[in-house]
């Protein structure tokens, strides 16, 4: 997953915050450590998982034809733009991992939604999965590890709509007001009040979601194996085949 006021990792994204090479190290070396420690413990337990989806319609699909200025015409363009008609995923999905007696060992859920609007652009932030976790935390127990994992998101966002964009230079907030006028709401930002009330409500969808998986049946393991292989070039990409293994 990711978010877009989480600190920088990659030095070849341009554009975004200086990458703190200092921080990258001491995360790589937590994260590898944490898993060696589990492996050389040899503390494992058999464990129960139990799986729901519930409704989620927190995202906006942002792919949209508009019409856009070119030469001395009007034509129509694809763009970043709101499509509340467009498709999107309205499903959260959870999974709760619990011992043989039942006790809660950690939670996995998901939406399919960027992490893109916390409202305060200079403040680093975890964005709605880390409000999210607090409030699963706040309901399961304040220590539960809790991971996110973020669903076919790439024309999804979140729907945080207007007229009027927050910031920016004042010659672009313009264009985005006159080009609404004809093409409708712009993606323009949250207000920190939206943007709480927003996060709630997939709080409240998680909270649910973890209530539901309690009272699910447990999986059943079963594992099924297929193997194909994929021309590239159906995938739009150079070179010959592409094998898959599930």
């Amino acid at each position: 997953s990711h978010a877009h006021t989480s600190p920088a990792t990659d030095p070849t994204k341009v554009g975004f915050s200086t990458v703190d090479q200092a921080y990258v190290t001491a995360a790589e070396n937590s994260i590898a450590n944490r898993v060696d420690e589990i492996l050389r413990s040899g503390h494992w337990r058999p464990a129960r998982l139990r799986f729901t989806t519930t409704t989620c319609d927190c995202g906006m699909n942002r792919r949209c034809r508009i019409w856009w200025p070119k030469g001395s015409r009007l034509r129509r363009i694809v763009s970043l733009h709101p499509n509340p008609a467009g498709p999107r995923d309205r499903e959260l999905r959870l999974l709760r991992v619990e011992d043989e007696a039942g006790r809660l060992l950690s939670v996995i859920w998901g939406v399919s939604c960027h992490p893109t609007e916390w409202p305060q652009i200079r403040e680093l932030s975890s964005d709605y999965p880390g409000s999210v976790r607090q409030a699963l935390r706040a309901r399961l127990g304040p220590e539960l590890p809790v991971l996110f994992l973020q669903g076919f998101c790439g024309d999804l966002r979140p729907p945080a709509t207007g007229r009027w964009v927050r910031t920016g230079p004042w010659k672009r907030r313009l264009l985005v007001f006159v080009s609404s006028l004809v093409n409708g709401p712009y993606f323009t930002g949250f207000t920190p009040e939206k943007y709480h009330a927003w996060v709630e409500g997939i709080a409240t969808c998680a909270q649910r979601g973890a209530d539901e998986a309690a009272n699910s049946p447990p999986l059943v393991p079963k594992l099924t194996l297929h193997r194909t292989t994929v021309a590239l070039s159906e995938l739009g990409l150079s070179g010959e085949t592409l094998c898959l293994a599930v």
